[in-house]
This record gives structure tokens, C-alpha cells and sequence, in this order.
């Protein structure tokens, strides 16, 4: 059983099973995570006295010519969440910087025929290059731009990676519109999960502000720019 679960008072999340997120082909012995709009996942939330729907979804794909718009190229966020308020939607992207299995495959089979000694080295190789990732690049950031900018009716766009530090960067003096980078280090996931979680509510709930259904002093207390 595969539970998503996001921990706040004022939320409760049902569980979801293992075939909601996963297919199985049974030919080829793989399992595949669910993509697009199959994947979606809708929760009713209650937040500050008004019902919020939020729809999870994985790789959904947006472009001139899908359900979901973007009215310049066609890109695939890693994960979305639509928010919908009683009068309005918002999208919220976050791509996740890991690597990826090819890449793990490609370096096993890589080192494969090498000598002990040669594979200490590309062990050792591998670490250093995988140090300088652990962080968010520029590059990373101008990415996520480009959702905010491109994908109509998104207020933020997020980078997941495991590092050490977060860090978001506000349009205005709200926590959205905005974009930034999220720790989510495996193995270290408990206290940044907490982290995102706080960060998304407080996201809903300045939502339900600028659609005007409640006081700006209902907002929970803002994150530091760097949590």
C-alpha cells in the first residue's frame, strides 16, 4: 500500500493503492509509474473554513495543444499540483534533480571490466561530480522561470534535489508568485518533508487570499528565504 500524505492540522489525506500509482506490465516484468492525466490524484481539503481541491499529478504534459496550456513550448514538470479554490485555479510545478537509473546502469556497466584500482577511481570520480550536484544550479532556476512564465494560470515552480538548502525567491512580498529550490535528501526526508509541507499550506492559504475569501492575517507565519 502506497500512502501520500501531506502533515497538517487542518488536512487528512486518504491512502492511495499501489495500482493507483503504479502499473504493472506483466509481459515485460516492469513496473511503471502512472504519467499525464491518468496519473491524477484529487484530495478535498478544508483550509481556513473553505473546501480546496488539490489534484496531483506526474509528467502531465503542457502545450498549445493539450488540455493543460502552455502558450509557448510544450514542457512536462515532473510533478503539478492544480489548486483549486472556490473561485479560482493555480498550478504549482516541482522538478526533481536525482539521477536518474539509466545513469546508474550506464556507470555499473561502465566499470564493469575495469580493475579494482581503476573502479576505486571512478568511484571516486563519480562522488566528487555527485558533490558539485548537490546543489541548485542557475540554470536550475531559469527553468523554473520558464514554467511560471509559459504554463498558464501557475503562481510557482520548485526545484527538488538533495542538497542541504532551500532557498525560494518572491515575486513580491507574498510566498507566491515565486520560484525556488527544495532539500529532499533520502535518508534525511523527515524535517524537509515538514518543510514542503508547511511551505505548500502556507501557498494555499495566500491562494485563498488573493482570491479574496480571507483576511491576509489568516496566512500562517511566513518561512525565512532560506529554510
Amino acid at each position: 500500500e502506497f500512502s501520500f500524505r501531506l502533515s497538517w492540522d487542518d488536512l487528512s489525506i486518504n491512502k492511495i493503492n499501489f495500482d493507483d500509482v503504479f502499473e504493472v506490465n506483466k509481459t515485460n516484468w516492469k513496473v511503471n509509474v502512472i504519467k499525464g492525466k491518468r496519473s491524477s490524484k484529487k484530495f478535498k481539503l478544508n483550509v481556513r473554513g473553505h473546501d480546496v481541491i488539490i489534484e496531483l499529478f506526474y509528467n502531465l504534459t503542457f502545450s498549445d495543444k493539450s488540455d493543460y496550456h502552455s502558450y509557448s513550448l510544450a514542457f512536462k514538470p515532473d510533478y503539478t499540483l492544480l489548486i483549486i479554490t472556490p473561485v479560482n485555479q493555480h498550478f504549482i510545478h516541482f522538478d526533481a534533480k536525482y539521477r536518474s537509473e539509466l545513469e546508474i546502469i550506464n556507470f555499473y556497466e561502465k566499470i564493469g571490466e575495469k580493475s579494482n584500482s581503476e573502479i576505486e577511481k571512478e568511484i571516486d570520480k563519480r562522488d566528487s561530480l555527485e558533490e558539485k550536484e548537490y546543489v541548485f544550479k542557475d540554470a536550475d532556476i531559469y527553468k523554473m522561470h520558464t514554467y511560471k512564465d509559459s504554463i498558464l494560470s501557475t503562481s510557482g515552480a520548485y526545484v527538488l534535489y538533495p542538497g542541504t538548502k532551500s532557498k525560494y525567491f518572491l515575486q513580491e512580498d507574498l510566498i507566491i508568485p515565486s520560484v525556488g529550490a527544495f532539500s529532499l535528501t533520502p535518508g534525511n526526508t523527515e524535517v524537509e518533508e515538514d518543510n514542503l509541507a508547511r511551505f505548500i499550506k502556507i501557498v494555499i492559504e495566500t491562494l485563498l487570499f488573493q482570491d479574496g475569501l480571507i483576511v491576509r492575517e489568516w496566512i500562517s507565519s511566513k518561512l525565512s528565504s532560506t529554510l
